[in-house]
């Protein structure tokens, strides 16, 4: 299993500098985890993500604890996108959207 690394500081969702994004290959099935670092404005709320295959596909997942698999479906494309969306008790929020490219 590879692990991409993320970190969300407030609304700005950003790649780990120490984690290597490159020759992430297309079509892998069940291997790839997404893990997210959140600040503390994070804390306490539902976490959900968008992921699409830059196509025709979509998937919207709960995130429980800070991680969640990449489905099947969205790597079978050059690239996937990714956004993430908050919401507690007084506000709902979101990030920008990321470009993951695959090979």
């Amino acid at each position: 299993m590879r692990e991409l690394l993320f970190n969300i500081s407030g609304q700005k969702l950003e790649k780990n500098e120490n984690c290597n994004f490159d020759d992430i290959v297309m079509n892998s099935n069940n291997y790839l985890k997404l893990l997210f670092d959140f600040d503390a404005s994070w804390k306490g709320s539902r976490k959900a993500i968008k992921l699409t295959n830059g196509k025709d596909k979509e998937v919207n997942l709960l995130i429980k604890g800070n991680s969640c698999l990449v489905p099947n479906d969205i790597t079978n494309n050059n690239y996937f996108t990714l956004k993430l969306y908050g919401k507690n008790n007084i506000s709902e929020f979101e990030t920008n959207e990321l470009i993951i490219n695959q090979i």
